[in-house]
């Protein structure tokens, strides 16, 4: 009836077609000496087998805390193994109740229907005969276990790969909504179903929740993008010109500086703090009127940096030497501070708003020298309130918005809308 390799296309796009679709027949799934079989009736689950000993019904029993260990010992010294892996028979001798029954046979055919996505390279056949065990009384739909396949069993990165190859920008479909059960979503997942229903992007979700785990988020949005409950929408929106007078903001309290043009005088624009006299005029960089530093200011010296103005730095070529504890601590929690108030990707990294890709990297391979995880464990920095981690994960989400250019001319284009 149907036969393809696990590469093709995204596995719950391939499950997807096989349960939504309404087929009845056997999936076989080979992949390294080992065979995945599932079951469906009319694109129901009704039956699953795994050679995974992690997907034997004791140890699902065990997972979930329906049994305890020593009654799975003594079950499996009663019964054997063979027998033991029989959902009535292990029902029967450890005494579990209909309602339990039921909740186990769910799992289990869950559990090894979502296996499959532990397979990176394999050839899967569907033929309309079945030729394994179903369970009978119980019947689990594909979208349950698409769901968990991908939440539990796909990496981060592949769930990326994936997400990129059904799309970019969705949205809820209207009839999706009453799919959405079917999921069996929790109150995790939530949030990331409610920005769908307006439309939303992978790093704006991100950015709007930076609370939520990156798997999951990316497991819904592949979940619900393989079984067609959220469609791919085209941004409409125009992206914005440097031109256009609704995109200069006015500055903040925050913003007591503004970078200046560079100069022919200057080596580079990298982010090395530079300074600047006292008396010198500062240029706008987005349509600031011109200004001057406070006379009152102790020090007569401003500086150009993207780490912060509390670093003392020589205008040259090289890189300064590596922050100090103090230095790094006070970094951190600076750019913490900024996360709270919900500053746009530019405004975090320092640089001027809509500033060049190579401006971009730059701010982000100086921020990434000092915050990078394995130069915070050379400090003997202890991460307690998770503040470095999170400023460091928006600062790659930032770097790998504004240096791609899809991604980048959506992110303007909602910051525009938002200015309006």
């Amino acid at each position: 009836m149907m036969r393809g390799t696990v590469a093709h296309r995204p596995w719950a796009a391939t499950l997807a077609a096989i349960g939504i679709g309404g087929r009845s027949g056997q999936l076989t799934l080979r992949a390294g000496g080992k065979i995945y079989r599932v079951a469906f009736s009319h694109g129901i689950v009704i039956g699953a087998s795994s050679p995974i000993a992690a997907d034997s019904v004791s140890r699902i029993a065990l997972a979930h805390h329906m049994v305890s260990p020593v009654q799975v010992q003594a079950i499996t010294r009663s019964l054997g193994r063979a027998k033991a892996d029989d959902v009535d028979r292990f029902a029967e001798a450890t005494g579990l109740v209909a309602a339990q029954v039921q909740l186990l046979k769910r799992r289990v055919l869950i559990e090894r229907t979502a296996r499959t996505f532990d397979v990176e390279q394999g050839d899967y056949t569907v033929d309309d005969r079945i030729g394994i065990p179903v369970l009978l009384g119980v019947e689990v739909d594909v979208r349950a276990a698409i769901y968990v396949g991908t939440r539990k069993h796909l990496s981060q990165e592949r769930l990326g790969v994936d997400l990129r190859q059904l799309g970019s920008r969705f949205q809820l479909r209207p009839e999706g909504q009453t799919d959405l059960p079917r999921f069996e979503f929790g109150e995790a997942e939530q949030p990331v179903i409610e920005a769908l229903r307006g439309g939303t992007t992978l790093p704006e979700l991100e950015a709007a929740h930076r609370e939520l785990d990156p798997r999951m988020t990316l497991a819904v949005m592949v979940s619900l993008a393989a079984c067609d409950a959220i469609v791919h929408v085209e941004l409409t929106s125009r992206v914005p010109t440097p031109q256009e007078a609704s995109l200069t903001r006015a500055p903040t309290p925050r913003e007591p500086t503004v970078t200046r043009v560079p100069t022919p005088r200057d080596p580079t624009m990298s982010c090395v703090p530079m300074l600047i006299r006292e008396d010198a005029e500062i240029v706008p960089q987005r349509s600031r009127p011109v200004t001057r530093r406070p006379p009152t200011l102790p020090r007569a010296m401003t500086y150009r940096a993207v780490t912060d103005p509390f670093l003392e730095a020589q205008a040259t070529s090289q890189r300064p030497s590596p922050l100090s504890f103090a230095q790094v601590k006070r970094l951190i929690a600076s750019r913490a501070a900024l996360l709270g108030k919900g500053v746009d990707h530019f405004e975090f990294l320092g640089i001027p708003f809509n500033a060049s890709i190579q401006q971009v990297r730059a701010a982000y391979l100086e921020l990434a020298r000092y915050l990078h995880p394995d130069r915070l464990k050379e400090l003997g920095f202890v991460d307690t309130h998770h503040d470095a981690r999170s400023v460091f994960a928006q600062v790659v989400i930032a770097h790998t918005v504004l240096t791609d250019p899809a991604r980048r001319a959506e992110y303007l284009a909602a910051l525009h809308a938002s200015l309006r």
